[in-house]
């Protein structure tokens, strides 16, 4: 996710200046936290293709060289959009297959953790001498993220002026049903 991300970072490990989008620059940070170098690996594997999220897409992919000759395909996106990408899983440091049980566990936790008001992320990626980054149905399955986006101060009371005042309040979301459904409340 840290590769699969377009937000600027500057500085040397534990201290970093990140500019980005909120979303992206929480995933840099997130890396930043579990000990990732992140200027080191961006180097490592730099950046060659990057096609964003779109409107029948909801998710990214980037394209990135290995030292060893190899391409990296990192993505990140929808949890049921990069799920249906995925073959296969690493767990506990090997690549295994991912069977119906799994995906099955898989779209409960999503579900769960969209439940408790998390915007969740899937990540999955690659490596092979591909240059196709898109539509891809081989990748290996990494994680879930839920990032939480805390909702603005006032925001409450601002929403019971509205209804006071007799407006009615809708929420326009591209999130999951259950994590509106949990914000909302």
């Amino acid at each position: 996710m840290t590769l699969c991300n377009e937000s600027e970072v500057n500085g040397e490990h534990g201290n970093y200046l990140v500019k980005g989008s909120a979303t992206e620059n929480a995933l840099i940070y997130l890396g930043i936290n579990t000990g990732i170098d992140i200027v080191s690996l961006k180097q490592t594997y730099p950046l060659l293709k990057i096609n964003q999220r779109s409107q029948d897409r909801n998710y990214m992919t980037s394209l990135h060289p290995t030292p060893n000759g190899e391409k990296l395909v990192a993505v990140k996106g929808s949890p049921t959009e990069v799920l249906a990408m995925c073959t296969w899983q690493l767990k506990d440091g090997k690549i295994l297959a991912l069977s119906d049980s799994e995906r099955l566990t898989l779209d409960m936790k999503n579900d769960r953790m969209a439940g408790n008001g998390l915007r969740v992320l899937a990540a999955a990626y690659l490596i092979d001498h591909t240059t196709d980054i898109e539509d891809r149905e081989d990748l290996i399955w990494l994680a879930l993220v839920g990032m939480k986006d805390p909702i603005r101060n006032g925001v409450k009371q601002l929403m019971g002026e509205f209804h006071q005042a007799g407006i009615d309040t809708v929420m326009i979301t591209g999130d999951p049903t259950s994590t509106a459904y949990a914000i909302a409340k």
